[in-house]
């Protein structure tokens, strides 16, 4: 089964309340102030009429309608719930100027009526609606909606004393923390998001917990132990995400929500610490294993979570055998071919005794490998009077040069002959000098230096031992090895 990520539009008719009234048996007559109220919820000939412009497709007709009427016939949530419906109808079209425009209009007018817990719930729901559409549009309208939905939040969950309004003030906040992290103002949004996360916290019932509070509380706790726009990931907080988590799951062990973000978590704490500490990441796959399993059949999205989790176990064998790899003789190259190089190479593996070198595992259709390529030219161009040189490593892919666009691009049944020069020709397009193997077809060779994903860098030094193995891009990759490189050459 496969999940689908929902549209603009099935997110805001989900957040809209139906609007049409049940019937009623006369005979069962409600009593008089219930006969009033479901009354007034009855669609008036004005909203029947926009309505039906709406589902027309009539959209602009149905703004002019509702723009000269609604002073006299239309109030709060009515028109709120016509001006998103609206509002959804200009976004599938992309039309979000207009969308935003609906929405917001629609917005202030139920904020002007919002007294109670469940008007309250509506306004954060459109805040973030029109904070959607705003985000295509006018940005600014999105950031003062949702400052404005969460300060009323707030206030009304303070005067009822209640929970009801916890999650919604925690996706407002999480909104408005990110918002002012993305203008400069990181510290002041961490500040404003521990606050939440400690408020939350000290609120908590020994006797009577709410899961509302748990789910809210480590929603702003991820938010501040993982990377994000407020800043890096922070170890203190992750320890108060494993001990809220762990709390959790103890009170709430049947909730779906809780542990959706057990198992998130978990994953995530997995992907970032694998390479590093394998064996601590093969025991907390085992753990989430172990403990969500038995709930796996009956939600798919869960098992889908729990199936890529498992799947990091065949990295973790791959990031042990790096691991093991350091201090080690480098396995010798297996070559098949040389891209860039003229006399196919001749006596080229063997000037590379005594150098360090970094051999650098890609593909011409790797994005982060060819991020990485401005350090590789500038560390050779740097140390190679040093005795540094730099190897790229590659597979046959079937990609051949597209002279008339200038770049390699996938070809059929292309011979290996072309694929060399291709690649020599795209090297050449970037700039890159560095001598490039291919493997053969039947080579092993990635599988001995533990490539589970690419860019690969290894760092071998003069004796030929293996002394760093970095994968993917990034500066802080960047960093390290541009640093164990001038350590190598220094001894």
């Amino acid at each position: 089964m496969t999940y689908t990520k929902p549209t603009l539009l099935s997110l805001a008719l989900f957040c809209l309340p139906a609007m049409t009234a049940l019937a009623q048996d006369p005979a069962a007559a409600p009593p008089a102030d219930a006969a009033a109220e479901q009354a007034a919820e009855q669609p008036s000939d004005l909203a029947l009429q926009v309505q039906q412009l709406i589902a027309d497709d009539q959209l602009d007709e149905a703004v002019a309608v509702l723009d000269e009427a609604e002073a006299e016939q239309l109030q709060g949530s009515a028109l709120a719930k016509l001006r998103q419906q609206i509002a959804v109808k200009y976004a599938a079209e992309r039309k979000f100027t207009q969308a935003t425009e609906q929405m917001q209009k629609g917005f202030d007018a139920q904020l002007k009526q919002t007294q109670s817990v469940q008007d309250a719930l509506q306004l954060a729901s459109q805040a973030q609606l029109l904070n959607r559409f705003a985000e295509r549009s006018n940005a600014e309208a999105g950031r003062e909606a949702i400052k404005q939905a969460l300060q009323r939040c707030q206030q009304l969950a303070a005067e009822n004393a209640s929970d009801e309004l916890v999650l919604p003030i925690t996706q407002l906040l999480s909104n408005h923390a990110v918002d002012l992290a993305r203008a400069g103002q990181a510290d002041e949004a961490r500040a404003l998001v521990a606050a939440e996360a400690e408020r939350i916290a000290e609120s908590f019932d020994a006797d009577q917990p709410s899961e509302a509070a748990a789910y809210a509380h480590i929603s702003l706790l991820t938010l501040l132990a993982s990377r994000s726009p407020l800043g890096p990931a922070d170890e203190a907080y992750a320890a108060q995400l494993e001990t809220a988590l762990e709390t959790a799951m103890e009170a709430f062990p049947e909730s779906r929500r809780l542990r959706m973000q057990y198992v998130n978590s978990q994953g995530m704490r997995i992907a970032s610490s694998y390479r590093d500490a394998p064996d601590a990441a093969a025991q907390r796959i085992a753990k989430v294993l172990d403990r969500m399993g038995k709930y796996s059949d009956d939600d798919p999205n869960l098992s889908g979570m729990l199936a890529r989790i498992k799947s990091y176990e065949s990295r973790i064998a791959a990031a042990k055998k790096q691991v093991e790899m350091i201090g080690k003789p480098a396995p010798p190259l297996q070559i098949d071919a040389w891209a860039n190089v003229e006399n196919d190479g001749e006596g080229l593996a063997d000037s590379l005794k005594g150098k360090v070198v970094l051999y650098d595992f890609w593909a011409v259709w790797c994005g982060p490998c060819i991020a990485t390529f401005p350090h590789l030219r500038e560390w050779r161009a740097e140390f190679a009077e040093q005795g540094f040189e730099v190897v790229g490593i590659t597979r046959y892919y079937g990609y051949e040069w597209d002279e008339e666009a200038g770049r390699a691009k996938r070809g059929e049944d292309v011979e290996p002959e072309t694929e060399r020069q291709a690649i020599a020709q795209f090297l050449q397009s970037k700039d890159m000098q560095h001598p490039t193997i291919f493997t053969p077809k039947d080579s092993t060779l990635q599988k001995e230096y533990g490539v589970t994903g690419i860019p690969h860098a290894v760092l071998v030094d003069r004796e030929g031992k293996v002394q760093m193995i970095k994968v993917g891009s990034g500066s802080a990759n960047a960093e390290a090895l541009h640093e164990k490189i001038q350590e190598l050459l220094a001894e």
